[in-house]
């Protein structure tokens, strides 16, 4: 991969012979490369035209638009910089102290500015170019001039130039804190924020004071502050192999020491009958009222509660793959579990953490539980599973004391719960503590037993003066293991005592980790013994890791559920089911294309259509959907749609659906009673071209996954009758010809839109 900047910094020594921490670093390195090519050549195109892909903002700096004092402090900050700029020149070896600091330092760290939109040189339209745009609130962006001149020359010879790609790589660092609307046409950003130079991974900031009425341009930036961290793991792992103590590491020493799977590599790995646990065959019978449960183990007598506030009638019954994982495999080193959607994994989490927690305080051992996922938002949902788990033993407590003191460990009620950095609508009793703070370090280590919610990234902030040795957790839990990467997953584990048990939550039939490079294709022989580019859930997968696997969805209709049993989860030995049978309410509708489509009858429904010319944006499906977008207004409903522009367009037609309308990787955790796919891609040429993205079972398995009542697919003939001669596209294609061939096979309407032929098909409710 050519490096389109200097990245020697990236640039690690191979040993001998190659581990997998080299191929570690190799991965990391040749990600960072692929991605700053990539941002290097959207760079180069005009500021005009990244505006109209999404990529750019224009705006002018207009002092009339800045709250009180920021003009005043820019015009300052002008005014001392080109005499702080002589006195440095004057003073090369000094620094800027005392009375010389007071009268020129100047600084713009903070502050506050207010961006007036520009549409001068866009040709596009202004709700079009601002639905495209994938920049979101809180994203760091670089603020660079429109315009810039080369000041080596003398001052009567500069022309005006469109600023390179390496001046944007230098260019003032934001945040951005409000996305422009046309009502309001102002971004707001913060600026400041940068890191600093970091070998490739950050780059340091040229700071100007703004100039007055000039027009600037808004880009993502190009800094990754995770890669960098996740280098500093990798290297760290490095000294470990070099030095003959990877069992410090506990995830890694495993990864190391077990074996690669010979041959090619599968998606993911079929499971035999003998891998699918115990099913609860070795828990012991609950005791009699009052009897001790001697001998037993806690997590055992934990499951054996549940059973017995069960038979009571006070609690629900468990399918046989969330026993096994609350009460079975607490000695297995590294636990997988395969999660379908909807299929509860973090209330499961939950409990099958609870009850190991109470195993561990009978065998009178400590207990520190870290709970990690890729996002914010995941690891606040997996931690408020634990205390509503808690708050469940409570309510159980009061219903029959007697029966809850002969099952369950009184000390779990106020067991200490901690969210690092921050957290959002988490219960009362979660402590936010901030993750770099030396106390926060201390506090944890001289805990017995507690639970900890952190993403990767705020691991690392806690033990980044120590990274391996903190010793700090016995467990650890790492969900969304589907999305994530063996870095990020190696730099959750960094708390992780020697001889620590690790719990990997995920799904390998949704969205994998999101790379830059083409590693599927990838024929270095690094990357042939350790593929070190797959998430960490297939990664375990593939070496035969023992895994419990859940079948029961308690948001999909049946209906849903069957189809993606008999297309997906059986391949995985996943006998995946649902008893949902709500569905929406009849809806009243004139048109009679949107009456069959919304159908109550019919859960899943596919409408397919002759338009074959589109590719990125489909007039055509707009207009099939908007009868059923109004028979829906005010439904808790989802549209998903593969591309920006088509985004765009229906977020202008529907100003009510804003936050409704999104891509399949932004609905992934997400669910509404009614989602409606739009398939866009209709042109032969372009979907033959584009079917490894579009055709990807994972994505349609995601999208199909989020309805819990209806699911609406709006799709070309084309689509169906593609015939790929790769075998993996084959075998996806198949999948979206088998939703007619198979799940929705009764003709619910056939007509004409403004001359399209048009077909509702659907699958009954069973």
């Amino acid at each position: 991969t050519k490096t389109p900047f200097d990245l020697s910094g990236l640039a690690t020594a191979s040993a001998p012979e190659t581990t997998l921490a080299d191929a570690l670093g190799e991965f990391l390195t040749l990600e960072r490369h692929a991605f700053l090519t990539g941002w290097r050549d959207t760079r180069q195109l005009a500021p005009e035209r990244r505006a109209l892909a999404g990529e750019t903002l224009l705006v002018r700096y207009v002092e009339e638009d800045q709250d009180e004092g920021v003009a005043e402090q820019n015009r300052e900050c002008a005014r001392r910089k080109p005499l702080q700029d002589a006195w440095r020149e004057a003073n090369p070896k000094k620094q800027l102290r005392g009375a010389d600091r007071d009268e020129l330092h100047w600084s713009l760290e903070g502050a506050t500015l207010r961006l007036r939109l520009e549409w001068d040189g866009i040709e596009g339209d202004p709700a079009t170019v601002l639905g495209l745009l994938d920049l979101k609130e809180g994203d760091s962006v670089v603020l660079s001039p429109r315009w810039s001149v080369d000041e080596r020359l003398p001052e009567a010879e500069r022309a005006p130039f469109t600023p390179t790609p390496k001046q944007l790589l230098y260019a003032v660092r934001a945040r951005l804190t409000k996305l422009p609307t046309l009502e309001n046409p102002h971004a707001v950003i913060s600026l400041g924020g940068g890191m600093g130079s970091l070998a490739g991974f950050t780059f340091g900031a040229f700071v100007r004071p703004l100039e007055a009425d000039a027009v600037y341009t808004l880009d993502p930036s190009p800094d990754d502050i995770f890669g960098y961290w996740h280098h500093k793991v990798i290297d760290a792992l490095k000294n470990l192999e070099a030095t003959g103590q990877t069992a410090r590491h506990a995830l890694y020493e495993w990864l190391r020491l077990s074996p690669s799977p010979p041959g090619p590599l599968s998606q993911a790995s079929p499971m035999g009958e003998g891998e699918r646990g115990t099913s609860g065959s070795e828990i012991p019978p609950p005791p009699r009222s009052g009897e001790a449960w001697e001998g037993a183990g806690g997590g055992k007598t934990f499951l054996a509660g549940l059973d017995a506030f069960h038979a009571a009638g006070h609690f629900h019954d468990l399918e046989a793959g969330k026993r096994d994982y609350i009460g079975s495999f607490h000695d297995e080193k590294i636990l997988l579990v395969q999660g379908p959607p909807g299929t509860g994994k973090s209330y499961s989490t939950a409990l099958a953490v609870l009850a190991r927690i109470q195993e561990a305080l009978r065998a009178e051992k400590p207990c520190r539980v870290f709970l990690s996922c890729k996002t914010h938002s995941a690891t606040d949902v997996l931690l408020r599973g634990v205390a509503e788990g808690i708050r469940m033993l409570e309510d159980l407590r009061q219903k029959d004391p007697a029966l809850w003191d002969a099952h369950f460990d009184v000390r779990l009620l106020d067991l200490p719960l901690i969210r690092l950095e921050k957290g959002t609508n988490l219960p009362g009793e979660v402590r936010i503590l901030p993750a770099d703070a030396k106390e926060t370090l201390e506090e944890l280590a001289g805990s017995a037993a507690l639970v900890v919610g952190a993403t990767p990234g705020g691991i690392y902030k806690l033990v980044k003066k120590k990274l391996i040795g903190t010793n700090l957790a016995e467990w650890l839990v790492l969900d969304e293991a589907s999305q994530m990467s063996l870095p990020e997953a190696l730099m959750a584990a960094l708390p992780l005592a020697p001889g620590g048990q690790v719990i990997v939550v995920g799904d390998p039939r949704q969205m994998p980790p999101i790379v830059q490079h083409e590693w599927e294709g990838e024929r270095r022989q690094t990357f042939q013994q350790f593929p070190a580019y797959r998430s960490l859930y297939q990664t375990l997968a593939e070496r035969g890791v023992k895994a419990v696997r859940f079948e029961e969805s308690f948001r999909l209709h049946r209906t849903l559920a069957k189809f993606l049993r008999d297309e997906i989860y059986i391949h995985d030995g996943i006998d995946y089911r649902s008893k949902r049978t709500s569905v929406l309410d009849e809806v009243l509708c004139d048109d009679p294309l949107a009456a069959a489509a919304l159908n109550p009858r019919y859960p899943l429904v596919v409408l397919v259509h002759d338009e074959a010319a589109s590719q990125t944006r489909n007039a055509v499906e707009e207009s099939l959907i908007a009868p059923i977008l109004a028979a829906l207004e005010g439904a808790n409903l989802g549209v998903v749609v593969p591309h920006r522009a088509q985004r765009a367009a229906l977020k202008l037609a529907y100003p009510s659906l804003e936050n409704s309308i999104d891509t399949v990787e932004r609905y992934q955790g997400d669910e509404r009673d009614a989602i409606l796919v739009s398939a866009v891609e209709s042109d032969p040429e372009f979907v033959r071209a584009a079917a490894a993205f579009l055709l990807d079972p994972r994505r349609l398995n995601v999208a199909l996954s989020r309805a819990k009542k209806k699911l609406i697919l709006v799709a070309s003939r084309t689509i169906f009758d593609l015939l790929p001669t790769d075998d993996a596209l084959f075998a996806s294609a198949r999948f979206w010809k088998n939703l007619l061939r198979r799940a929705c096979t009764e003709k619910l309407w056939e007509g004409e839109r403004d001359g399209v032929k048009v077909t509702v098909w659907g699958a009954s409710a069973e």
